[in-house]
């Protein structure tokens, strides 16, 4: 049994409970998660009239994308280990005994960066032929 758990009653040697938590009151400066998102592209297209009904039509078209993503993530494994050792305080989740399992917990980032190239060119040539 945990130290913080006060029990009700008798329970029988193979009961469980879930504590599910909110960090919210503790985080350092909130959890952060930033996504930015740019693209662009260009399409000239050129048309000649070549005589006698027929066309040529010509394109290049370039695009660019760029995304990056960072975010704070939870590290369960140093709470989770403390809550094994019985030193951890679920009911205070700001109290000094917390602090440096907690520090550990949120010091994990994801980060991700994208960049897509695309390159396209297509020419035509378009007429009657009878």
């Amino acid at each position: 049994m945990y130290p913080f758990y006060i029990p009700v009653g008798t329970p029988p040697s193979t009961a469980t409970e879930t504590f599910e938590l909110s960090f919210l009151p503790v985080l350092p400066n909130g959890v952060r998660q930033v996504t930015t998102l740019e693209s662009y592209g260009i399409t000239p297209t050129m048309t000649v009239d070549l005589g006698a009904g027929w066309n040529l039509t010509a394109l290049a078209n370039f695009g660019h994308g760029d995304a990056v993503f960072k975010g704070q993530v939870l590290n369960a494994t140093p709470i989770q280990t403390v809550i094994n050792m019985g030193t951890f305080n679920p009911a205070n989740l700001a109290a000094p005994g917390n602090a440096a399992a907690l520090a550990s917990a949120f010091d994990q980032f994801n980060y991700g960066k994208a960049l897509q190239n695309l390159y396209n060119t297509r020419a035509v040539v378009d007429g009657s032929l009878f």
